[in-house]
């Protein structure tokens, strides 16, 4: 079997070192120069049930040594009054798993260093594609095309697989807006092992470790 998977990114990523793994040829093609452009933004929580995907695929230490594991997730309002907290330690040990913070480069960076480099392949924008009893045909800008079994599509909010399958869809704005940041060199300023929520009039944020000595 021969899967083409349609993106780099976290889930792309994921998705073919999980099925090279088991036996099963992928081939990731993504529309970005080089697959290292996609290596920006933010930070994650990562949860144990997305940890436990992680063992799966022999990944979940690399994460916890990446990042900065956590103890306990608090939560406060704007005046800094504690409005309650979640041991979340405690809880992922009991599901056989943990709870970390990292930065989305380190997540990515992690995630290609396991996949076969040979069969990610960048500058590869899907156009359409097609589909028959033995296989799909996946096309790309410039004329190239290529045959798979199946195609998993893993390319984003805009993406070319759903909208060809669904028919455009655009996303519906709920009202908010989200800003990240990484703050270098200052692990100091925040006590390790914390995520702290704080809320506010209509707004929240949310601040932890992800490793390095930065905080998210």
């Amino acid at each position: 079997m021969k899967v083409i998977v349609v993106g780099a990114g976290i889930g792309g990523l994921t998705a073919s070192v999980a099925l090279r793994r088991a036996g099963v040829d992928a081939v990731v093609f993504d529309q970005m120069p080089e697959v290292g452009a996609t290596m920006v933004g933010g930070g994650f929580h990562i949860w144990p049930n997305a940890v436990r995907a992680l063992a799966e695929i022999d990944l979940a230490e690399s994460a916890r040594n990446l990042g900065a594991p956590f103890e306990v997730t608090e939560f406060q309002n704007s005046r800094g009054r504690k409005l309650g907290s979640w041991p979340i330690a405690e809880i992922a040990r009991s599901l056989d798993a943990f709870d970390v913070g990292i930065s989305r480069k380190d997540l990515l960076g992690m995630l290609y260093g396991a996949a076969d480099q040979d069969n990610v392949v960048a500058g590869a924008k899907l156009v359409d594609f097609d589909e028959d009893g033995s296989g799909v045909t996946a096309r790309f800008e410039g004329g190239r095309e290529e045959r798979g079994d199946v195609l998993i599509g893993a390319d984003g909010l805009r993406s070319v697989v759903r909208s060809t399958v669904l028919g455009p869809i655009e996303p519906d704005y709920a009202g908010y807006v989200q800003w990240q940041t990484l703050i270098p060199n200052a692990g100091h300023l925040f006590p390790h092992g914390v995520e702290r929520v704080t809320f506010g009039p209509g707004t929240r944020t949310v601040m932890h470790h992800v490793g390095d000595d930065r905080l998210f």
